[in-house]
């Protein structure tokens, strides 16, 4: 139906006119104003969410017609727009991320279409007339690759060239084209991150490292727990996409290490009904499912529901070990009415076979050994002995209310249980004959409940010529963390590492550790978004106060600690029409660090500093996102060790961090789609007092495991007509740069003796096959077959060494296929 709606003042008018042939429905949205100039800037206030009613009150606030085929939009949602600003300039933050453009075809029209806009030609009676628009179809608001919009940085609903700090997001889409299986190899393709720097060790000890430091994961917006062995190792089916902020975080979600954050964004119900099964097979004995369904339920729309699920079986390329998981993660939204949601999230995740997780030395790896290369299979554990398993559960709750166009209340809640335990023979260097290794038993069993919550106010205001999207926040977390570990290193019988022969009788340690941990923080957060014109600025503040208490079962002692800590940004962004935004922001953050001094004062937080200007580009009419930035960052209050008084530690260290990230994601085409991503980092110690000796870091020295260049890319064309219809190709290249294998940058080893303890570089190759069944056979469609491999020439390398005696294996080929079926 042709619709257009004049504003006349506050009155609304519609009118309705007959159908196109074919039922071809246009929508024609005109304003009463005057004739106005289509460079003319005005105060937009357009809220997010439908891009129908967005554009129709772009055309009321800008005196435009906005003519467009009502098919192309139809699902659509845009971020809104804020601000004085050209109609150019508004029309591109609305479309953004949409796979639409805009075409003006006279002074007061503008098309909107899926290609190239046509021209508009001839009036009648106050409507225009439109030449044929040819529909080339539509997506959700993340086309293919590319995402512009993420509440990571800010915690609303704000477009990420927007925001003056770096941001990566990794989308749904790319995860499935390269066939990511843990959240560590989504993140693999992207700048700024070392994803998978602990090597095969990454399915039982998912480490991640951003800007040098490491990274918290955090689930939709909430920290997820990180103490000790329990490091969560999140199921990426489960996923909607990831987000990396890159920088210091705490202002907004309290004490974080300095390089950043990961935030994973669960599935959550939809208004379409869909349906995913999949089964998968591969290397190592893999055996896999996989489902995911959801819609309204049954007669209302008022109930949406989501269960995703995930099994899966498989060895490794480790001897005698596997990797096993069962997740299930149902959701659940009641939204009454069109200002008021709540949203239950809840998942599962049983690993009763959680991974490897060892070591084996320098020597037979990265150097050179008499006795030959040790066997990248090789398991320098005990079988018999050796089991790792976690278990974890999630469930809460996301609630939104807006009462009003300028109040928005919010309430998140989680709680989380986490259990790891960890039974292992672990490999400790070589003995005398270079082939022996010397081995110790450990055991680490830990449990862990989490109640974390952050509640928030948002206001949006204009005063004068400013507009404002202001937040005021307060969150709390409570860990509750319990933990019984033991070791023995003297009785431990050694492995011959070039003829290994297991079996040996080994009993449990006995306990020699016992914590019971609580630990609290309380954290009051506030952050105004100013919009005048093209600017941008932001700037935030928060106010944390932890308290820790640590009983040692064994020992008897009872240690308390208590900090409070002061954090802020601030950050200017400049918009320009073109689709370039530089920005410049300053951000600061802290870490409570455990222990005291020999004058018995606890240890102050660790405090974080980051410097960051760089370049966003969005450009108009073209689906992509590209940022660079550069970052000089350091971290403040480091543990180093006491000059006059011996096994004791004061906070006079510190740790600098520079460098220079890049970053694109684009759609080039509807076929095409592209990411690429480069890392240049110096990150050395800047002040300290260690001795000197393989595990601890001197002024000049660089941390072990750090890269200083990284890069990769990634490509993946669809075929849509001719003989190849249907199906997919895409392929990828990994570099990363080598790394210091021990912290004080030399080996300390007969023969190596202060050579430089370089891990060489590694370059890697990936691919993907997907084929579309539904493209040539209507009754099979939603039909697919998709076949990834990563490292497909099955590089041998080391990807980590933290001492001489502890290095780890990169993973070696690894190929899946994976049969589908959607509705």
């Amino acid at each position: 139906m042709l619709q257009f709606t004049y504003w006349l003042g506050r009155a609304r008018l519609f009118n309705c006119f007959h159908s196109l042939p074919g039922g071809t429905a246009l929508v024609a949205v005109l304003a009463s104003t005057t004739i106005a100039c289509a460079q003319t800037t005005t105060s937009y206030s357009i809220a997010a969410g439908s891009l129908d009613s967005a554009l129709t009150s772009f055309g009321a606030s800008s005196g435009i017609q906005v003519l467009y085929n009502a098919s192309i939009t139809s699902g659509l949602r845009t971020a809104g727009v804020k601000g004085k600003l050209s109609p150019q300039a508004a029309l591109t933050r609305l479309l953004a991320g949409t796979g639409l453009s805009f075409r003006f075809t006279g002074a007061t029209k503008v098309t909107i279409s899926a290609g190239a806009a046509p021209d508009a030609t001839g009036t009648t009676d106050g409507a225009t007339a439109l030449a044929p628009i040819t529909v080339h179809g539509s997506g959700d608001s993340t086309v293919g690759y590319v995402a512009t919009q993420s509440a990571a940085g800010t915690k609303t609903n704000t477009p990420i060239i927007e925001t003056p700090q770096a941001i990566s997001v990794v989308t749904r889409k790319q995860m499935d084209a390269q066939g990511a299986q843990s959240v560590a190899q989504a993140l693999s393709y992207s700048s700024g991150v070392v994803a998978e720097q602990r090597g095969v060790n990454m399915s039982g000890f998912e480490y991640l490292t951003g800007r040098g430091f490491q990274m918290e994961k955090y689930l939709d917006g909430l920290r997820l727990p990180n103490v000790a062995y329990n490091l969560p190792s999140y199921e990426p089916y489960d996923l909607d996409r990831i987000e990396i902020l890159h920088g210091p975080a705490s202002v907004l979600y309290g004490q974080t290490y300095p390089g950043g954050l990961v935030n994973l964004v669960s599935k959550k119900p939809t208004q379409d009904a869909f349906g995913e099964v999949q089964a998968t097979v591969g290397s190592h004995k893999y055996a896999g499912t996989a489902f995911d369904f959801g819609g309204p339920a049954p007669s209302t729309d008022a109930f949406l529901y989501r269960l995703t699920g995930t099994f899966r079986n498989s060895d490794t390329q480790v001897d005698d070990t596997k990797e096993r998981r069962f997740s299930i993660a149902p959701a659940f939204t009641w939204q009454p009415d069109a200002d008021t949601t709540l949203t239950m999230l809840s998942s599962y995740q049983d690993d009763p076979e959680a991974g490897y997780y060892n070591f084996v030395p320098a020597l037979g790896t990265v150097l050179a050994n008499p006795n030959g290369r040790i066997s990248s299979s090789l398991n320098p554990g005990e079988p018999g002995f050796d089991r790792h398993s976690r278990e974890e559960y999630n469930v809460g709750y996301q609630f939104e209310h807006r009462f009003d166009d300028t109040w928005t209340i919010r309430s998140n809640l989680r709680y989380t249980h986490l259990k790891d335990d960890l039974k292992n023979v672990f490999a400790n260097g070589f003995a005398a004959d270079g082939r022996t290794l010397n081995r110790y038993s450990f055991f680490n069993d830990e449990s862990l409940g989490q109640l974390t919550t952050d509640n928030q106010v948002e206001a949006d205001f204009d005063t004068g010529a400013l507009s404002h999207k202001a937040i005021v926040g307060l969150d709390y977390q409570r860990v509750n963390y319990r933990e019984l570990y033991g070791s023995n290193f003297f009785t431990t019988p050694g492995l011959d590492a070039y003829d290994p022969n297991y079996g040996a009788d080994i009993a449990k340690p006995a306990a020699t550790g016992s914590d019971d941990a609580v630990m609290n923080q309380l954290g009051a957060y506030g952050q105004d978004q100013i919009s005048f014109e093209n600017w941008r600025f932001m700037v935030s503040g928060r106010q944390d106060w932890t308290n820790s208490r640590d009983y040692d079962r064994i020992n008897d002692t009872d240690t308390r600690q208590s900090d409070r800590a002061f954090t802020w940004r601030a950050g200017l962004v400049y918009l320009f029409d073109n689709g370039l935004a530089p920005y410049a922001s300053y951000a600061t953050s802290f870490q409570p660090q455990i222990g005291q001094s020999y004058s018995g004062a606890a240890f102050k937080p660790t405090k974080g500093e980051q410097y960051e200007v760089g370049l966003k580009y969005q450009p108009t009419g073209f689906n992509s996102f590209a940022t660079v930035s550069l970052f000089n960052l350091t971290q403040q209050n480091v543990l180093t060790a006491d000059p006059i008084h011996a096994n004791f530690s004061v906070q006079s260290g510190e740790i600098r961090s520079r460098g220079a990230e890049m970053e694109l994601h684009a759609s080039l085409t509807d076929n095409l789609d592209l990411v690429a991503a480069y890392t240049y980092l110096d990150n050395v110690v800047t002040k300290a007092n260690e001795t000197d000796s393989a595990y601890n870091i001197d002024v000049g020295k660089h941390p072990s495991g750090i890269p200083s260049n990284a890069a990769s890319l990634w490509g993946n064309y669809t075929f849509d007509n001719g003989p190849l219809a249907g199906l997919s190709l895409g392929g990828g290249i990994r570099y990363v740069g080598w790394t210091y294998g021990t912290n004080n940058n030399v080996w300390r080893l007969s023969g190596y003796e202060n050579t430089p303890s370089k891990v060489p570089s590694y370059t890697l190759f990936d691919a993907s096959v997907k084929y579309d069944f539904g493209t040539r056979n209507p009754k099979l469609q939603g039909l697919q077959l998709a076949v990834t491999g990563r490292n497909l020439f099955n590089r041998n390398y080391v990807a980590y060494c933290q001492s001489a005696a502890a290095c780890q294996y990169g993973t070696g080929r690894t190929v899946l296929a994976t049969l589908s079926y959607r509705w």
